[in-house]
């Protein structure tokens, strides 16, 4: 897995978040349909109001997909991370790419400050090139 992957996955993340509040916010439209009632035996038409979800559902099925895409990237994220001798190292990258967290979220969990959070990545970064 290379550098370029694990930026992707960082950006998928955020698009999967940008999603889920589009879907979060996106309204139902009302809709209304027209039926013919005949338990009196004389056709009555009938109006009913409700709302489609269509749009609704198009993105919750966008959101899955991506969802699934985003999950087998951090498998294989994962195993790369396995691979990795340092454990700080290890777990410096797992909390940038994985999960999400900025440089400066990362040094305040780790005791560093975010140009050492920074430094330290791209050392790694240059050691494997």
């Amino acid at each position: 897995m290379i550098r370029d992957e694990l930026e992707q996955l960082r950006a998928m993340k955020q698009e999967l978040d940008t999603l889920r509040r589009q879907y979060a916010q996106t309204p139902a439209e009302e809709v209304g349909d027209t039926y013919g009632d005949y338990r009196t035996g004389h056709k009555h038409t009938r109006v009913m109001y409700g709302y489609s979800l269509a749009k609704c559902e198009a993105l919750a099925k966008r959101i899955d997909t991506k969802t699934n895409t985003i999950y087998k990237k951090i498998a294989d994220l994962e195993n790369y991370l396995d691979d990795i001798e340092s454990s700080e190292m290890r777990d410096i990258l797992r909390l940038y790419y994985a999960d999400g967290l900025s440089q400066e979220e990362i040094g305040q969990r780790k005791g560093y400050s975010r140009s050492a959070i920074t430094r330290k990545i791209q050392n790694y970064w240059e050691e494997k090139v």
